[in-house]
């Protein structure tokens, strides 16, 4: 019982979350699609038989013509009927499956976007956001795969029930294809799991490989590299070792197929002479012969149908598994408190923070900091000093393994990420356009309900693309993928100003830049950040930059060193301790030199 509650789990899981979507909808399609398979099909079998055997007694002389024509009538109103029920269904199930894969797709968005970088790094988690991220589509599937087994199964039990009533030996031979296809399903079913399991790091790295083979900047730059044809070479390794696996389970399933496929006909077979063996015996009459061989074909039908549907539920259930694994992840605890708001931006504080990732290396150690709201603060540093790891604190991406960051005065920990990513603008090193967007909407992204026009020339003028943007002929409405017409030319360097003005359209109180201008020439970095200066005035603003000619405009700077703040100051006062930051800054102003 316990296995049997296992296979249906995600199943029903499937069903609860069709049901919450909307109950009327979903219950009223599941009806009519048992009523349609199970109850009519039996009616018709009936309807058929009768009509057929009125014409052999029309034939005979024993009925008038009134009789098959009184039976064809029923006949075809009641498939009026039953058509016109589908096209019902149909139409319905359409509008019911549009609300759900929105639905679906917005709590697996939900769910995923609620991970932080914290658990993001964990591999396992990694391997199951693979698994589950192609197969969003399969818990509609797994609500209409359970529903076609069940309506499959009723189908058959009825004809069967009602062939029992007429002749019980055939019922009896009838009652055997399901136990039959169930066993054989069941074994094969375990096989395929298994393979699966087994083969997706391999569809992992040969689609990942894919991704990158196919797209067109990352290609030129493998090509470039002379790595085309290793990446191939790996991806077809992969590739074919995925379907090695998958084949392997599929020979040692082949026994059971061929089972399924000779024990079926000859039950069939076996089941229509014994019903021809009753009507020459007298023990069946011409009408009841008919509707026994009708029904013996129902069920046969519905014994394949149930076959298909099962074989489908097969890979529904390893998919929904994943998904239902990725939904049963505990959330990253959060806090309860929401993040007050100010004036003059954020305050705040680290104590003796340190930050040890999961594979025991560790990124900071006993970083403290005291940066008040509505100041400008630079953090510099080699790669790989820890930078980017010190922003993720902050942003609560990561919870530092000892010590204590308080924003406004509250331990982070105490308050909502939400609400901290309320007041928060933040631009990445890896910043991202969304390439089918037009620019208006990758502007307006990051900002609810629709910006005004004047806002966003006020951005792109501080960024300086205005002239750019008026040049292109669709102006704001030009799409950032040049496969589309009129798409974007736009370079490296205007994508970063447009993703700098996006981060500067959102409204906040805490800016975060990480490498903001690494695209940028120096002299339209100076301009720019200096307007990012005067539009941040009054918020509390964290920059990393290797280009000192930005950060020498900052209140206060950090030195950081692997995972250490070594100094701190403002520029003129680091120059003066002639350390590691003044080495820094002479060696960037001699190659800036030469």
């Amino acid at each position: 019982m316990s296995k049997i509650k296992v296979v249906l789990a995600p199943f029903w899981w499937a069903i609860k979350i069709s049901w919450q979507t909307n109950w009327l909808l979903f219950g009223t399609t599941s009806l009519s699609n048992f009523l349609t398979t199970s109850v009519s099909g039996i009616i018709n079998t009936y309807l058929v038989a009768q009509t057929t055997a009125s014409v052999a007694l029309l034939a005979g002389g024993s009925v008038t013509i009134r009789t098959p024509i009184i039976w064809a009538i029923i006949f075809g109103l009641f498939n009026l009927i039953t058509d016109l029920i589908r096209r019902i269904t149909y139409y319905l199930d359409v509008k019911f499956v549009e609300q759900l894969d929105l639905v679906i797709s917005r709590t697996y968005i939900d769910k995923v976007s609620s991970f932080t970088q914290e658990q993001l790094d964990d591999s396992s988690l990694q391997t199951t956001l693979s698994m589950a991220g192609r197969e969003l589509y399969a818990v509609r599937n797994g609500s209409t795969t359970l529903q076609n087994i069940l309506s499959s199964f009723s189908a058959y039990l009825l004809a069967v029930i009602v062939v029992w009533q007429y002749a019980w030996g055939i019922g009896l031979l009838l009652s055997v294809l399901v136990p039959i296809l169930a066993i054989s399903n069941y074994f094969q079913t375990k096989r395929r799991r298994i393979s699966w399991e087994e083969s997706t790091i391999h569809w992992r790295i040969a689609n990942g490989l894919f991704n990158y083979l196919t797209d067109p900047l990352r290609l030129f730059q493998i090509k470039i590299m002379g790595a085309r044809d290793k990446i191939i070479e790996l991806r077809t390794h992969h590739a074919k070792e995925e379907t090695k696996i998958r084949l392997a389970a599929e020979r040692k399933n082949a026994l059971f197929a061929l089972f399924e496929d000779i024990a079926s006909p000859l039950i069939e077979v076996g089941t229509r002479i014994w019903a021809i063996a009753l009507v020459a015996s007298g023990k069946l009459a011409f009408d009841q012969f008919l509707f026994v061989i009708g029904l013996i074909q129902q069920a046969s039908t519905q014994t394949f149908s149930l076959g298909y549907s099962i074989s489908n539920a097969q890979e529904t259930y390893l998919a929904v598994s994943s998904l239902k694994n990725v939904m049963n992840i505990p959330d990253a605890p959060d806090g309860e408190l929401d993040l007050p708001e100010k004036e003059a931006g954020v305050d705040i504080g680290l104590n003796n923070v340190s930050l040890t990732y999961q594979n025991g290396t560790v990124a900071l150690e006993n970083v403290s900091m005291n940066i008040k709201a509505g100041q400008k603060i630079a953090i510099v540093g080699e790669n790989g000093a820890g930078k980017t790891t010190l922003l993720r604190l902050l942003t609560r991406q990561y919870e530092p393994t000892s010590g204590v960051i308080k924003l406004q005065g509250i331990d982070s920990k105490q308050i909502k990420r939400n609400s901290l990513y309320k007041q928060t603008s933040i631009l990445s090193q890896d910043y991202y356009l969304f390439e089918d967007l037009t620019i208006e909407q990758n502007l307006e992204a990051g900002v609810a309900g629709k910006v005004s026009k004047q806002a966003i020339d006020k951005a792109l003028s501080t960024v300086h693309l205005t002239s750019k943007i008026n040049s292109l002929n669709k102006k704001l409405k030009t799409r950032l993928d040049k496969s589309y017409e009129d798409g974007s030319d736009l370079s490296g360097g205007q994508r970063q100003r447009l993703s700098i003005a996006r981060a500067l359209l959102k409204p906040y109180k805490l800016l975060i830049l990480d490498e903001p201008t690494s695209a940028i020439d120096a002299k339209a970095e100076m301009n720019i950040f200096t307007n990012i200066l005067e539009k941040s005035k009054n918020a509390t603003m964290l920059i990393v930059s290797h280009r000192f000619s930005t950060v020498r405009k900052a209140d206060y700077i950090y030195v950081v060193d692997k995972g250490e703040i070594i100094e701190q100051g403002s520029h003129v006062e680091l120059m003066a301790q002639k350390g590691h930051y003044a080495e820094l800054y002479d060696l960037q102003v001699q190659d800036f030199l030469k």
